[in-house]
């Protein structure tokens, strides 16, 4: 993070304190040395799948189902050794300009898929204040989970949603574990979870009763997690393809959007919810049908629309509109200029 003047930084901090970034694996596609796509490559190598799995065919969690089942079936890979492996190569990834800039933004929050530390290791910290872990007695879910440190006298939290690299079992791989997360995040929201320390009240009633208290006993001092965000802070979306296999996120954005339009039949007002989402998103060029096309040349264009993602960007901006998410299409040649817009868009909006 270029460094900044402490007031300038204070005052970034007290405009953006009711926004959240949610951060995807579209920062580290900006990385020269190795990227997300090298590592996929290098684990189909490790099952030696080579010939057969393809990149960028499939989202990440049902690759990683076939990379799992054909090496067991050719290599008898198992599934912590498959673990291990992406441990490993994480550890290759490195941060940009861009996981930098993130902090200037101002938020206090920043919620990530990713299981890399490039966002921690892209900052300078108060090392005499030194970074708190949160992760209490998890193991395999993520709801708690996050860094607070502070920079320039400001706090900030680091949401490691999917599990993060140096805790091999919080890694969230595979449609099982995904399945798993959904019925937590579910749990934590009508019911409220409980860990061998602590025990959290739920979200549902926190919304409808006006019950301010995270903790039933104050073993920390969390005020929310990263879910509860979702319905009371204005979330910026970026970098994120949110696939239709992303389970638990799409329940989160569904239940907004029924809450936010009064479609939900319990006692939380529909007054309770009044934060929005936005979507940013790079906007893909679409050609025009040229006049006297054939089918052929019909058909052959909609096959490349689908193979370059247009089609499927359309049918996720068509569900995002309907639920009420803000969207912000991009106009950029390059993805370092989108992330420069995108990045100014945040911080200005």
């Amino acid at each position: 993070m270029e460094k900044k003047e402490e007031g300038k930084t204070k005052a970034l901090m007290e405009n953006n304190c009711d926004k959240v970034v949610f951060l995807g694996n579209g920062i580290n596609l900006l990385s020269k040395n190795y990227s997300w796509k090298d590592l996929m490559k290098d684990l189909i190598k490790f099952v030696g799948g080579g010939n057969v799995i393809k990149v960028g065919t499939k989202p990440f969690p049902l690759l990683y189902e076939e990379l799992l089942l054909y090496g067991k079936a050719n290599k008898a890979i198992t599934e912590q050794s498959l673990k291990e492996k992406v441990k490993e190569l994480l550890s290759k990834l490195r941060y940009n300009k861009y996981h930098g800039k993130i902090f200037d933004l101002g938020v206090s929050d920043i919620i990530t898929t990713n299981y890399d530390y490039n966002l921690e290791k892209s900052q300078v910290f108060d090392v005499k204040k030194g970074i708190k872990h949160f992760e209490t007695d998890e193991s395999k879910y993520s709801l708690l989970r996050h860094k607070e440190f502070y920079i320039d006298n400001s706090t900030f939290r680091i949401w490691h949603i999917h599990g993060e690299e140096d805790k091999l079992d919080s890694i969230l791989l595979g449609n099982e574990q995904y399945s798993g997360y959904l019925q937590r995040i579910r749990n934590y929201f009508f019911d409220g979870v409980s860990y061998e320390h602590e025990e959290f009240t739920s979200l549902k009633s926190r919304l409808t009763n006006g019950v301010n208290s995270l903790l039933k006993n104050k073993v920390s001092n969390l005020n929310d997690l990263w879910v509860d965000h979702f319905f009371k802070k204005d979330v910026y979306i970026l970098g994120f393809e949110f696939y239709f296999t992303e389970i638990h996120l799409w329940w989160i954005l569904n239940y907004w959007a029924r809450l936010k339009n009064g479609l939900v039949r319990k006692k939380i007002e529909k007054s309770a919810i009044t934060n929005d989402i936005y979507y940013i998103y790079k906007e893909y060029t679409v050609p025009r049908n040229k006049k006297g096309q054939s089918e052929l040349e019909r058909c052959k264009k909609e096959l490349e629309m689908y193979k370059s993602g247009i089609m499927d960007q359309k049918s996720k901006l068509g569900l995002f509109k309907s639920y009420g998410i803000i969207l912000k299409p991009i106009k950029a040649n390059s993805w370092e200029k989108f992330y420069d817009k995108a990045l100014r868009f945040i911080e200005e909006n």
